[in-house]
């Protein structure tokens, strides 16, 4: 069983490289591009998601909104703030809002695989 994981990025090439990651490493990806859409898309797949990665900055929405929102929703999923910004100045702001840990731009293969070890239980065969 593959790992369903939400990507909300604006940045087409983000989404697209995550999902080209996630793909490689057994996983199915869902992705939006609004913090509105992320939100639409959560209230119909949420159960079904087992991890999210939130970009900080999107056109309508601060990733911590959509993340105190869908908290409002799913207390368990993990979720992921994605940032420019350093480590230093988000880490706070990322778990004030209900975010489990930080994934500083540009990220790595292993930041993904380290961050999905930590937070998501392994897939079944």
């Amino acid at each position: 069983m593959r790992n369903r994981i939400l990507i909300v990025d604006d940045e087409d090439s983000i989404s697209s490289i995550f999902q080209i990651i996630l793909s490689e490493l057994g996983h199915s990806a869902l992705s939006a591009s609004t913090g509105e859409e992320a939100l639409k898309l959560f209230q119909d797949e949420g159960a079904a998601i087992d991890i999210a990665f939130i970009d900080l900055s999107l056109p309508d929405l601060e990733g911590t909104d959509v993340i105190r929102r869908i908290r409002q929703m799913d207390f368990q999923l993990p979720i992921i703030l994605c940032t420019g910004n350093s480590a230093n100045d988000m880490t706070q702001v990322a778990f004030s809002a209900g975010a489990n840990d930080v994934l500083l731009k540009p990220f790595s293969v292993d930041g993904i695989k380290e961050l999905l070890s930590r937070h998501v239980k392994p897939m079944s065969l």
